[in-house]
């Protein structure tokens, strides 16, 4: 996915956060694997994931390898998971799950070779479980023409 998209939804997702904590969010800037957001506070950190198939596979995806390395899930230090599945161009699914919820339910699940060159090791959470483990779901509409202008 554009790096430019990413982030932006990744701002989105902070502003909503800082809204329901009434908190100001960080969000990184570059290669940080460590989360994708932090609280002022330190006290609420989180991972986002894009899942554009979702819609298609009835699953969430998450990578637990790389190259023989833990990452994605296995690896992260947030305390919150959000996964993004797209509902149309501007409209997008959080599922919101804590990670040691997610760490603990997908432990037994096989794990399938994926991504380029199949690099990496996933687990497959199909949505009516994730439904069931999430703690929250919520809806971000972005408004792309609100950005227009840094692309022009």
């Amino acid at each position: 996915m554009n790096s430019g998209i990413t982030k932006i939804i990744e701002i989105e997702i902070a502003q909503y956060y800082s809204r329901k904590i009434d908190e100001v969010i960080f969000v990184p800037v570059g290669y940080f694997p460590q989360f994708d957001g932090i609280s002022a506070s330190k006290q609420f950190t989180y991972e986002i994931k894009f899942e554009a198939k979702a819609s298609e596979t009835f699953n969430l995806c998450f990578e637990v390898t790389y190259k023989g390395k833990s990452s994605g899930l296995d690896q992260t230090a947030a305390n919150v998971w959000v996964h993004v599945v797209p509902m149309d161009k501007e409209r997008l699914c959080c599922y919101e799950f804590y990670v040691s919820t997610l760490r603990e339910a997908l432990k037994d699940f096989p794990k399938y070779r994926a991504g380029d060159g199949k690099n990496s090791e996933v687990k497959l959470l199909p949505l009516d479980i994730a439904e069931k483990l999430k703690i929250n779901k919520f809806f971000i509409t972005v408004d792309w023409k609100e950005y227009q202008p840094y692309w022009s």
